[in-house]
């Protein structure tokens, strides 16, 4: 009998992982790009200091999403960063960080448009928080990335996997 009861717990379990959300592909995800402390240590008032980039965590997350071709994924921005997503096949290691442009009040951001499909807005006040919504039309693995130099090198990319 307890052989029958974990059996059939097994089971269940197995087939409730199947079903689990990271294996499964919508037509939408969402994905945190950077995300403000809230920490006890380090209070944040952005009410009254408004940008605070000591309090930043510079992360994508999660850094894998899977949609369905023709989906979209909705980038909430938070802080000072700016998207760009390059077609399938594009591997961090391929994108040229020494082609950069300058805008005024932010470090270098990268420039490099050889397999670009999309760039978002420039990240200047009011525009550090906001959400960027990309579609995605056609299968393929597609890489993000944060296009400020120092968020790049400190590994703030992932990727978008967009299944048929």
């Amino acid at each position: 009998m307890n052989t029958l009861r974990l059996a059939l717990g097994l089971a269940a379990a197995l087939s409730a992982a199947s079903l689990a959300p990271a294996q499964a592909a919508d037509r939408t995800a969402t994905v945190s790009f950077g995300a403000w402390m809230n920490a006890s240590s380090t209070p944040l008032d952005r009410l009254t200091t408004g940008f605070a980039p000591s309090q930043m965590i510079r992360t994508m997350t999660p850094n894998v999403v899977r949609i369905k071709a023709g989906g979209t994924v909705n980038f909430i921005v938070s802080g000072a960063h700016n998207i760009a997503v390059y077609d399938d096949g594009t591997l961090p290691s391929d994108i040229n960080v020494a082609n950069t442009i300058i805008v005024p009040g932010l470090p270098p951001l990268i420039n490099d448009a050889t397999n670009r499909t999309y760039r978002g807005v420039a990240p200047n006040p009011p525009t550090f928080d906001r959400v960027e919504v990309v579609h995605f039309p056609e299968p393929g693995s597609f890489l993000v990335i944060c296009t400020l130099v120092p968020h790049f090198a400190m590994g703030m990319y992932g990727y978008v996997e967009v299944v048929p």
